[in-house]
Parts: C-alpha cells; structure tokens; sequence
C-alpha cells in the first residue's frame, strides 16, 4: 500500500511518485510413498492459497503538484516477459556446500536433457508453440527511468508452482493420489481520487515534459503437477489431479470531479499478464485391474 491521503496538500518542484509493489514466488513441493505387502496406498496433496492486494493512490480532495524539473523512475504499468534456460543438474553435495537454491525449482527443462517435443501427440512440435514448456518465464518491470511530473504505479506479481507426487505399491493392491490445489485472487489497483487536484498549484511554467502517469501491471505465472504411479497384484489406482482457481483484478483509474493538467501528457494504463501450465497424470500396473487418471480444473 502506497497513498498520498484525502485533503493532503503535497507540492514539489521536482516530480512526485507513488508507488506500491509486491512480487511473490511459492515453490511447493509434496511427495508420498506407500508400499505394503498386500495394499500400499499413497497420498500426496499440495495447497497454495494466495490472497493480496496491492494500492498505489491519491486520495479524494488531495493537492498534488510535480513541476517536473526533477526525474524520478516510475513502473510503466507493463511487464515484459522473456524465457532463459533452467540451471544445469548437478550432484548434491551436503559436505562441499553443493545445495539446491530455490532457483534449482524453477519450470523447464535442464541443460543436458532430452524430451518428448510432441506432448499432445498431433505431429506437430509442441516446444515451438510455447516456450513455457521448456523454458523458465521471466517477468521483468518496465520502468521509466526519466519520468517528470506525477506519477501513481502499482505492481504486482505472482509465480506459483505446486508439484504434487505420489507413489503406491502393494502385492494385491496399489493406490496412489497426486492432487495440487491453487487458489489466487489478487488485485492491483492505481488511481486518482475523487475531486483530487493535480498541478493546479503551479510556482511556474513546470518543466515541458511534465506529465501525468496512473499505471497498474499485474503478471501471474502457475505451473501445477499433479502425478500418481501405482502398483498392484491384482488391483492399482493413480489418478492425477490439479484444480486451480485464479482470479487476477488490474485497474489504472481517474476518478469523478478530478482536476488533472500536465504540459505533456496523461495517461492512465492497466496490463495483465497471465501464463498457466497445469499437468495431471496417473500410471498404473495389475495384474487384473488397473485405473489411472488426470483431472485438471
């Protein structure tokens, strides 16, 4: 949360910004193993609840003025999304400080390995449609680094991944449950208040690049896995599930009865950006009946 509040009188003969900000990254990772001699069952479950809202704001009846001889750097209000390539695997080394960073868990896949490119099996080259599958997405802020005036930005952005994982093996029966579950609602809000005065207080002519910038960015990036492998004599189950429930708000607004002037220009700009890959799989073996499933919601 970032405000200039109701009824402040705010002057400056540089610029003036108003900025909020919030970037989250979750890695949840759940795995089970269950192996018996005549029923193994195994459950892994995986729950990520993310609940934010980020403000950036002038409130009602505020007195803002920015002359603009001065510059500050001000979010834009967009980002921009590009892919690099995971970490190469290394050996695990407890002793030799070789230790997974949380960077080791990123989606992609690592220097050195192969894969399958044809995932919905139609002939065609799945890595060439979307990069997201081999890569690890990278959203980065663009930001105005010369920016003169007033500027209220607000940014937000989210990269949940949940892997869930489960194995189950018995002599006569196998069950194993892989489920992911995501629930997401944030909302990213810049804006000018009602009534609010913004350079209407001027000691000069204020700078000719002086502008005016209400800007709100949201990204959101999801990877969910759910997988289970069961094994049994005479009867195995594995089914696979992720259920996702995302809501993603972005609003960039000048409000009823503001008064706004700037020499340049006003601009009120609101983006959103949203990347979901969601994988559900089952694998089962018996010797009389054998149930696998993926399920993605």
């Amino acid at each position: 949360l970032a405000p200039i509040g109701g009824l402040t009188d705010v002057r400056a003969r540089g610029s003036v910004l108003v900025q909020a900000l919030d970037e989250t990254e979750m890695d949840l990772i759940v795995g089970g193993v269950a192996i018996g001699g005549s029923a193994g069952v195994g459950v892994a479950a995986g729950v990520a609840v993310v609940d934010k809202v980020t403000d950036a704001f002038i409130g009602a009846g505020a007195r803002v003025t920015g002359e603009g001889h001065g510059t500050v750097a001000a979010r834009t209000g967009r980002y921009e999304v590009a892919y690099a390539g995971s970490q190469a695997m290394s050996s695990f080394d407890p002793q030799g400080g070789n230790k997974p960073t949380a960077s080791s868990l990123e989606a992609g896949t690592p220097s050195g390995l192969t894969q399958f490119k044809n995932l919905d099996q139609e002939g065609g080259d799945d890595v060439q449609q979307d990069p997201g599958l081999t890569q690890n997405r990278v959203a980065t802020a663009s930001v105005d680094t010369g920016f003169r005036g007033v500027a209220v930005s607000a940014s937000a952005k989210n990269d949940v991944e949940t892997f869930a994982i489960s194995v189950g093996g018995g002599g006569s029966v196998g069950v194993a449950v892989g489920a992911a579950v995501n629930v997401v609602d944030t909302k990213t809000k810049a804006f000018i208040g009602a009534d609010a005065q913004i350079n209407q207080d001027m000691a000069g002519p204020g700078n000719a690049g002086q502008s005016v910038l209400v800007a709100a960015a949201s990204d959101f990036s999801h990877v969910g896995v759910g997988a289970g492998a069961a094994f049994g004599g005479a009867g195995a189950g594995a089914p696979g599930v992720d259920v996702s429930v995302i809501k993603v708000d972005t609003f960039a607004t000048i409000n009823d009865g503001a008064d706004v002037k700037a020499n340049n220009d006003v601009a009120a700009i609101a983006t959103s950006k949203e990347k979901v890959i969601v994988v559900s799989a089952g694998l089962a073996f018996s010797g009389t009946v054998s149930l696998a499933g993926g399920v993605s919601v």
